[in-house]
């Protein structure tokens, strides 16, 4: 159920806000007959306020960037473990040019989808990216793609996460990012290297991706091909029934041919046994009346 459910769920989160109740109406009645009880999950999920479901944007149509911003969130907290002033100089200025280039390409997108953001909302999802970059569980939370409020200090992730108990793994884009704008480092002896193995590391996010999407597809097939062999089985069962009813209709139809024509024989039989009974009773009658005259 929880694959059937999740796939589900991350339909309905992508859908565009004016779509959202449509969309998971659809979802649920597809799951309906399968799955009723991932198809009752799936009608309980909230709609997400509109800062939330921007960050869920970011999720499914701009994965390169989410992996920039993992990579950047799990170094600046390292660089705080390790209470590295001078990395955390350079880290924070590759954070602000981060986030204002998701925030640019962000709001584009929302406004293509028929969905722009305000300053306000804008300001939520830079203060849920900023959390993201900051725990280890806000970015779990982004991830799944299923938030349904934005982030802030003091809120549990999981609390405004929908099926927080689910894991999140970084989706396949709906369409082709747009191009990765190089964060700058702020190191130029090491600049080369830097782009060096941010381009890795883009290349295993990607490369990841790829694998976890090939996954996917994979289970989809053996549970497509799964149905298949079932609704075949079922299919020669039905043929089978088809062919024994058709038998036995075609048996009835003798016996019923047969039991007509021994009802036509019969009723002639009748007709002639009342016939006789009446001559019968014609001569007992005659016969009543001569011995009665004499």
């Amino acid at each position: 159920m929880t694959d059937l459910l999740v796939d589900a769920a991350a339909v309905v989160y992508r859908a565009r806000p004016a779509a959202f109740v449509q969309v998971r109406r659809e979802q649920a009645d597809a799951l309906a007959r399968d799955a009723p009880d991932a198809a009752a999950r799936l009608r309980e999920l909230p709609k997400p306020v509109r800062a939330a479901w921007a960050v869920n944007m970011l999720v499914w149509q701009m994965p390169e960037r989410l992996a920039q911003l993992l990579e950047l969130g799990r170094a600046l907290r390292a660089a705080h473990a390790r209470a590295d002033a001078d990395e955390l100089r350079t880290l924070s200025g590759e954070r602000r040019v981060l986030l204002a280039t998701i925030a640019g390409e962000l709001a584009a997108i929302c406004a293509e989808l028929d969905a722009p953001l305000s300053t306000s909302t804008r300001d939520q999802v830079n203060e849920t990216l900023v959390a993201a970059l900051s725990e280890e569980a806000a970015e779990q939370a982004i991830v799944t793609g299923r938030l349904v409020r934005p982030l802030s200090p003091g809120i549990d992730p999981r609390s405004v996460t929908a099926l927080a108990e689910v894991p999140g793994r970084p989706p396949e884009p709906l369409r082709p990012g747009s191009p990765l704008v190089p964060v700058p480092s702020g190191r130029a002896d090491q600049s080369g290297t830097a782009r060096s193995s941010r381009g890795r590391a883009e290349r295993a996010a990607e490369i990841r991706a790829a694998e976890r999407r090939v996954a996917r597809l994979e289970s989809a097939l053996e549970r497509a091909t799964g149905k298949v062999a079932e609704y075949d089985t079922a299919m020669t069962s039905l043929r089978t029934r088809v062919d024994e009813t058709r038998k036995q209709w075609e048996e009835l139809e003798r016996e019923l041919e047969q039991t007509a024509r021994e009802h036509q024989r019969a009723a002639r039989t009748r007709d002639q046994a009342r016939s006789a009974l009446a001559q019968a009773v014609d001569l007992l009658t005659a016969a009543e009346r001569n011995t009665t005259s004499h």
